[in-house]
């Protein structure tokens, strides 16, 4: 259900004319106000504020950033609500970018773009200092590889050898980042329903916790 969410909603986004797309925007805005969505809303920020999310808001209440996710969610996706799709709560979490990375697996991967340092560089920011890479560097020794992430962590150096395929970036790169930050206590977990993928640094007592109370699958690769 999410990846259908996902795509027909980033479909149609691109198909509407913009006046037709402000007002389905507005429409599904409409919806976040209901006392269903308000109530959801509020049960969301109890529970992944307990897990740390959201942490910019942490003189507000729950109730009160419940209001504010709802300004929000219009001005950064305008996305529906349906509380039976797991989307609804992917797509809510994106506004903590802070600790949920999403993105389409297709990225523009290339040697000029450097999407290895970037991406690396954004799991480090959600890892809660789990994840810490110093001199990070991206070598092509082709258009179509080898390719070489060079970093160091902890003053040892590392090296990941992403696999080339066209234009899209290697997600089981999580794999090797996971042996080297196993010490730490959290573990990158991600969230996969097709062409996109999101990542989040858990603990194993908090992914324990999410698996128990929300529809969300995050695995480990």
């Amino acid at each position: 259900m999410a990846a259908i969410a996902i795509f027909l909603w980033a479909l149609n986004r691109r198909r509407l004319s913009p006046a037709r797309l402000e007002a389905t925007i507005a429409k599904n805005a409409e919806g976040w106000k209901s006392e269903e969505a308000k109530a959801w809303l509020v049960e969301f920020c109890r529970f992944w504020r307990g897990l740390g999310f959201f942490e910019k808001f942490k003189g507000v209440s729950d109730e009160g950033l419940a209001q504010k996710l709802t300004e929000m969610i219009p001005r950064e996706s305008g996305f529906p609500f349906n509380p039976r799709d797991e989307f609804t709560e992917i797509g809510v979490l994106m506004l903590d970018p802070d600790r949920f990375w999403f993105e389409d697996t297709e990225a523009d991967v290339c040697m000029e773009n450097k999407v290895y340092e970037r991406i690396i560089s954004e799991w480090a920011k959600i890892s809660r200092g789990a994840f810490n890479p110093q001199e990070l560097h991206e070598l092509w020794h082709s258009d179509k590889g080898p390719i070489e992430v060079h970093f160091k962590l902890k003053d040892q150096s590392h090296t990941l050898h992403p696999d080339y395929n066209d234009d899209w970036f290697d997600l089981p790169i999580l794999i090797e980042i996971n042996k080297m930050i196993k010490d730490t206590g959290a573990m990158f977990y991600v969230y996969v329903p097709d062409q996109c993928a999101g990542v989040i640094a858990l603990t194993k007592e908090e992914h324990a916790v999410i698996k128990k109370e929300r529809k969300i699958k995050f695995d480990v690769l």
